[in-house]
């Protein structure tokens, strides 16, 4: 064991210390001698990695933001409607946070798939991925009869020449079920088996009429597949324009379907405000042909009066009876102003449907 000291403090130590100026033992040489001996291992890692990456890429689908806006507008009017609110009728109709849940409610979703062609998922696939056929179908389709089992099935479609086709069952669960399905038929011709009923026509043939395939989708499985992937939120805080968006691989039919969403939602919107405007607007009629009624009743008991007793002047008998009828004529007067105000309303709300 060696002492050692400096100025500040003193110390034992079992290593020798490396005097200044002395060369190292490390070599770098040796390092890359004993590294090349194992060459061949970093080639393979190589060759792995660039074959991942390779596969990666091929088989990556990417995925697609389509968003719209919507602006809810506050049905509010001026002050001088606001005799409206003695029928005990307000005229805001619009919450914006009940319209959030409308928007992306399940019946409001099935209503837009329903008038979507969604019914029919056509795709090639090839060795690693799938390519989506949406928007530009070879063939069209059109199911008159359905067997439910239908849905679970995934078809190959095999041009044979311009004018027929074969169709086979694809995926392996199917052809398990339906060993003896097989499909032989013309386009524009109706055909019929245990499962379906329909009549394919042709739109166009890919190039070398290529195999595609297809599948049926019900409405059920549609409805969840957008209400999951649906997200809705206010753009900014104390706004009313409200973000449709939807996160998906098939953009096209994203944006068709958003843009449906939103046309089903002002429409109801609008059906639900000429409702309201409807319902307000009978009832304000009944409440007027009640009282003019009233009034007729009270004028007839007024002169039947008069008759009975030959009263030709006003007297103190009839004094308060007479009172009253003016007032009633003013009431009346009153009410067919706002009964013409009213018929103008109807006839505006109908002029903006």
């Amino acid at each position: 064991m060696e002492y050692y000291s400096d100025k500040n403090s003193k110390y034992y130590s079992n290593e020798t210390p490396v005097i200044e100026g002395e060369e190292s033992n490390f070599n770098i040489l040796e390092w890359v001698f004993k590294f090349l001996r194992y060459w061949y291992l970093f080639i393979v890692a190589l060759v792995l990695a660039l074959g991942l990456a390779y596969l990666k890429n091929r088989s990556w689908e990417p995925e697609y933001y389509t968003e719209a806006k919507v602006i809810i507008e506050s049905s509010d009017v001026d002050n001088a409607y606001n005799f409206m609110q003695g029928f005990g009728r307000g005229m805001d109709y619009i919450n914006t946070n009940n319209q959030l849940l409308i928007l992306g409610s399940y019946d409001l979703i099935n209503r837009t798939v329903q008038g979507l062609p969604f019914g029919v998922d056509f795709y090639t696939r090839g060795h690693f991925r799938t390519n989506s056929l949406y928007g530009r179908e070879p063939i069209s389709i059109e199911l008159k009869y359905a067997d439910p089992q239908l849905y679970e099935c995934e078809f190959r479609f095999i041009p044979i020449d311009n004018n027929n086709f074969e169709i086979v069952l694809e995926d392996e669960f199917s052809k398990e079920l339906f060993p003896d399905f097989r499909i032989k038929g013309q386009y524009g011709v109706p055909f019929e088996n245990f499962l379906m009923l329909a009549t394919i026509d042709k739109l166009y043939l890919p190039a070398e009429n290529t195999e595609f395939l297809f599948c049926f989708r019900d409405f059920y499985s549609l409805e969840e597949e957008f209400a999951e992937r649906l997200q809705l939120s206010y753009i900014g805080e104390m706004s009313s324009v409200i973000s449709i968006s939807l996160v998906g691989n098939i953009v096209a039919r994203d944006r068709d379907f958003i843009n449906a969403l939103c046309v089903e939602f002002l429409e109801a919107n609008l059906e639900e405000k000429n409702e309201e405007a409807t319902r307000t607007i009978n009832f304000i009629n009944e409440q007027l042909a009640f009282i003019f009624d009233s009034l007729q009743i009270s004028e007839n008991r007024l002169r039947q009066y008069r008759r009975q007793n030959n009263m030709v002047d006003v007297n103190a008998y009839t004094s308060s009876v007479l009172s009253k009828l003016t007032s009633l004529d003013v009431q009346r007067s009153e009410l067919i102003l706002k009964e013409a105000y009213f018929d103008e309303l109807a006839e505006y709300l109908k002029e903006s449907v």
